[in-house]
């Protein structure tokens, strides 16, 4: 399994492009777990009780299913990639879906940051930071199942604070001309 991504926040302040690339492997091998273990236990009751033809075949299957899974976890992994640049956020959903979902969110127009994490998620350091703005009731940016999502949710607030910053000095700039 390979290395998920960090977020690492930038040493200057330059058009720095950062980059969540994709959700936490981590995040998604608790996923794969919580479902491939109930089906190999399905599959063990089912050996057990069952005739020596039903067993190959509940065996077959089982693989079958495991594979298939994994193939979705995948499909989940590469689905959903989140742009952090200076003045936005650009997340891109559905890239390996039906229907492809995306959505610029300013940092001057965002009006709260929350992470949500499981008890699994703090201890294995992952989770969802959700962003609001004041244009909808709900929140716009959701950010699911990254790695180091407090680190993410500090830089954002850290950006918005920038973005405030940088328009009350080009406001004072009007003002002075």
């Amino acid at each position: 399994m390979t290395e998920s991504p960090t977020f690492e926040q930038p040493t200057d302040s330059t058009n720095t492009e950062i980059k969540v690339l994709h959700p936490s492997v981590i995040a998604l091998f608790v996923v794969y777990l919580k479902v491939a273990i109930p089906v190999l236990i399905v599959h063990l009751i089912v050996v057990r009780f069952t005739p020596d033809q039903i067993d190959k075949v509940s065996g077959t299957c089982y693989i079958i299913f495991c594979i298939l899974w994994l193939l979705e976890m995948v499909r989940r992994y590469f689905n959903s990639i989140y742009y952090f640049y200076p003045t936005e956020i650009y997340p891109v959903r559905g890239r390996i879906s039906l229907s492809m979902h995306r959505t610029h969110v300013k940092y001057i127009d965002i009006r709260e940051t929350r992470v949500t994490q499981s008890l699994l998620g703090r201890i294995l350091n992952y989770g969802t930071v959700t962003a609001g703005t004041a244009a909808t009731a709900k929140e716009e940016l959701v950010c699911y199942r990254i790695d180091q999502p407090q680190v993410v949710s500090e830089y954002i607030q850290e950006m918005i604070k920038k973005a405030k910053r940088d328009l009350s000095l080009e406001s004072t700039d009007i003002g002075n001309e």
